[in-house]
Parts: C-alpha cells; structure tokens; sequence
C-alpha cells in the first residue's frame, strides 16, 4: 500500500515473526483481540501455487466496542472490527492498517490500535502529494 494520509503505518524493527507476537500482545494490552485472521502467503500458495513474503491481516476488535457499534446502528459492524496488515520487509515488518471516517466505537478502536501499535515500532509519516 502506498502512503497515504488515511493510513496508520507503522515499522516494528524485528522479523515478521517476531513482529507478529509482539503485536499480538501489544494490541492484548490495549484490551484488543483478534478474533479471525488471514493469512495472504499461506493462502495464495496453497490456492494460487504463488510464493508471497510474509503477510497477514488481523481483524482487531473487542467484543465490547462491537456491541456498542452495532446496537447504535446495525451496519456498524462494518466499522468493527478493523482490518490490520502486517507484511515482511526483510528484517523488519510493516503493520498498516486505513483510518476510515469513524465515530464513537469505532473511533475508539482505531485510537487503541494506534496505541498498541506505536508503543512497538515508529510511526511512519506520509508524504504529501505534490501540487
């Protein structure tokens, strides 16, 4: 994914395993679970027969803020959870996850997953486009 504005991108200075359980347990202490992932490599070689770098999406939620989304309007739970990227860059990973329009709930959850995630890499600034 490119930079972008209405992206948290973050770098975790470890391998893409290594980066991975600290991410796990970063977003754990931020009161975060991720009740389903995907994961990309594993996926595209066994269904395509395409070797990928290390990828995977987390879909990061907390059963609390799922509720409090939906019962405020039923297609708030196509804000919670998020999606989050985290993909191998050699020695180190990149966790990225898109800053959607959000309130309440789901504000909420991209505040937290900001937390967890620069409490464990550096914040990557986007560039601005040229005018």
């Amino acid at each position: 994914m490119p930079d972008r504005p209405d992206t948290i991108a973050v770098t975790i200075a470890e391998p893409f395993e290594v980066a991975l359980r600290m991410v796990r347990r970063s977003l754990a202490m931020e009161g975060l679970r991720v009740p389903a992932e995907i994961d990309i490599a594993a996926r595209t070689l066994q269904e395509l027969g395409v070797e990928l770098m290390n990828s995977v999406t987390l879909f990061v939620d907390t059963p609390a803020l799922l509720l409090e989304a939906v019962r405020a309007d039923p297609a708030g739970a196509l804000t919670i959870p998020q999606s989050l990227a985290l993909y191998s860059r050699g020695e180190t990973t990149r966790a990225v996850f898109r800053l959607q329009p959000a309130y309440g709930p789901a504000r909420e959850l991209q505040i937290r997953m900001t937390a967890a995630l620069e409490r464990i890499g550096s914040r990557e600034i986007p560039l601005k486009a040229a005018s």
